[in-house]
């Protein structure tokens, strides 16, 4: 039988509810790991927007409803998922659930499906999630900012983290960097990149201390 690993995040604000809201999820999944998130004061709002991908008017209202403390990452696995317009059924349900616990809002935030929960993770982690899974299995790991805060120090870092990409292709010689994927949105708020106000593509990395040019443009 098919098993998904998915994952639920308790903002900080919400976490005066953890307990009740970790026992629920214990009756439904399999809880592969409890990790905190701290992401820095600085850089909240513009982590916050690269994760939702969106502007979220520079994440303020979101901020002072989520705060900006640690906040709690919850890796599941569901043994029995099942779908709905590609949607995890259970996953869905559970979140608008705990969601209710807060009078509505957005304190808790649920992968829907597979893929999503894969994204979210290597955003906050760099790290593969079934690896992690496999590896760390009832861990509990500390992380920090996402990802592509701080500039890429070379493109082997660049490879490195595009490598977990499924069907991503990096061709390094190219002038500039093409990258191509099938989720060109993903990849560019993975990398931090800036959308070029001209050039088909085009966007701006942080790489080696200096602006660089890349392409990233969908799979054909």
């Amino acid at each position: 039988m098919t098993t998904d690993l998915e994952l639920f995040m308790l903002w900080n604000n919400g976490r005066k509810l953890e307990e009740q809201i970790i026992e629920d999820i214990q009756k439904q999944y399999e809880i592969i790991s409890l990790s905190e998130v701290n992401w820095s004061k600085e850089h909240f709002a513009a982590n916050l927007a690269r994760f939702y991908g969106k502007n979220l008017r520079k994440g303020r209202k979101k901020i002072k409803e989520s705060g900006t403390g640690p906040f709690l990452l919850i890796v599941v696995a569901d043994h029995s998922p099942q779908y709905y317009n590609g949607k995890n059924i259970k996953l869905t349900n559970s979140k608008s659930k705990y969601r209710k616990l807060f009078g509505g809002g957005y304190m808790v935030h649920a992968s829907d499906c597979a893929k999503e929960a894969f994204e979210n993770f290597l955003f906050l982690t760099g790290e593969n999630l079934a690896d992690f899974a496999q590896n760390q299995k009832g861990s509990q790991i500390s992380f920090a900012d996402p990802v592509g805060v701080k500039p890429w120090q070379d493109e082997n870092e660049i490879s490195q983290i595009l490598n977990k990409i499924p069907d991503c292709q990096a061709d390094f010689e190219q002038t500039p960097i093409c990258i191509k994927t099938s989720d060109p949105n993903f990849a560019a708020r993975l990398l931090n990149a800036k959308k070029c106000w001209f050039g088909k593509n085009l966007y701006k990395v942080s790489l080696n201390r200096q602006k660089r040019k890349i392409k990233i443009m969908p799979l054909s």
